[in-house]
């Protein structure tokens, strides 16, 4: 499980640090926003998730319970959100890209458990 969580932990830190360094470039790949600071809220929620995933992956001997659950809502979070949204034409189809990394996320968290 700790490999799940350490790719997670590096996941969410590229994808969370990319629209805080450039966000135009984020936004021709997934479309422009309306609220600039939203995104940073996310994106730095994301990024603080990221950095207890890849300390707990690489810092820990194993993987304690409430790191494991933090792990799994926000696959799942994520997930529904980057699925739901697209197939129902409210965001970019770019996004199911990241339904499909979060779902074998999940896949990956429920085998280790």
């Amino acid at each position: 499980m700790k490999y799940v969580i350490l790719f997670q932990g590096l996941y969410y830190f590229v994808t969370a640090v990319w629209p805080l360094v450039h966000l135009r470039s984020f936004e021709k790949v997934t479309g422009n926003k309306k609220e600039d600071w939203l995104v940073y809220t996310v994106s730095l929620m994301i990024l603080s998730s990221s950095l207890v995933f890849l300390y707990a992956s690489l810092m820990t001997e194993t993987i304690s319970n409430e790191v494991f659950i933090l792990a799994f809502i926000n696959a799942l979070s994520l997930g529904f959100i980057s699925i739901y949204y697209p197939l129902r034409g409210i965001i970019r189809k770019v996004y199911l890209g990241d339904g499909v990394v979060e779902l074998f996320i999940l896949s990956g968290l429920l085998m280790g458990y």
